[in-house]
């Protein structure tokens, strides 16, 4: 009698790779095995998708084993990616005269960037150095994209921030320069002053260096030199990122959460 020392054949229904918007269910869709003595063995296919959580954004593994009945075993892996479009940001990074150095600060891993600069010209890098012609106003925009555009049937999303340049300088109309965070780092309270900001409403997002988001305001209303406060006494201490949207545009600033012991 020839002893059977051959695993069976597995293979994964569907693609290897399975990307999933935040918020839905993963759908298992399961494997094939045959055996070369015992024939079609999927009915004994093992899989594991306890890990996958549609709910958080990260990189998750589908497990899958058979064996026949002489226990020599097939293993397979399936990668989950749970995500979303991305969300547009940018600052200014370097400022020279007539020549600006735009850094891309979106979240969620953007594949794709267009940059426009208020001159009829583009650029599709993520970072990008522009030289204007002139000095003068100019509304810069950034759009961007990745596959979870069309994974969530979304649209790009898209930030825009007023910049004057200058033959002495730059300088950014916007947001940036008109909030501040304090006390950073801080124990657990941190306050959001808003400066000259005023009759914007806004959008305030707290993430964590992964991409997480722990907190979101939407519909704020701010005035000028308005105050707001956010707790965030219940996260671990470390680096976030606090994100405020408005129809000026999209501002980041990093704050620090330490231990008050």
């Amino acid at each position: 009698m020839v002893q059977d020392t051959e695993a069976p054949n597995l293979q994964l229904q569907g693609p290897d790779t399975v990307r999933l918007c935040l918020g839905n269910s993963y759908s298992e869709q399961g494997a094939n095995a045959n055996d070369c003595v015992e024939g079609n063995v999927s009915n004994q296919v093992n899989i594991d998708n306890s890990s996958v959580n549609g709910n958080s954004r990260g990189i998750y593994t589908v497990d899958y084993s058979v064996s026949d009945s002489s226990g020599n075993q097939a293993v397979g892996k399936r990668t989950v990616v749970v995500n979303t479009e991305p969300e547009a940001g940018f600052r200014i990074n370097n400022k020279n005269q007539l020549t600006v150095v735009f850094e891309d600060t979106s979240l969620y891993n953007p594949s794709s960037w267009t940059w426009t600069f208020g001159d009829n010209t583009s650029k599709q890098d993520q970072n990008v150095v522009k030289t204007f012609n002139s000095n003068g106003t100019y509304k810069v925009c950034l759009e961007v994209t990745n596959e979870f555009n069309n994974v969530c049937g979304t649209q790009p999303d898209s930030t825009c921030m007023m910049v004057t340049v200058q033959g002495v300088g730059v300088s950014e109309t916007s947001l940036d320069k008109n909030i501040r965070l304090y006390p950073n780092p801080s124990s657990g309270q941190v306050n959001i002053k808003f400066g000259e900001v005023a009759g914007q409403e806004a959008t305030i997002r707290v993430h964590d260096v992964i991409g997480k988001t722990h907190r979101v305001m939407e519909d704020v209303r701010i005035a000028r030199n308005d105050e707001k406060s956010l707790s965030l006494n219940d996260l671990d201490t470390g680096l976030y990122f606090i994100t405020i949207k408005t129809d000026e545009g999209t501002v980041t600033k990093k704050a620090t959460l330490t231990s008050d012991n």
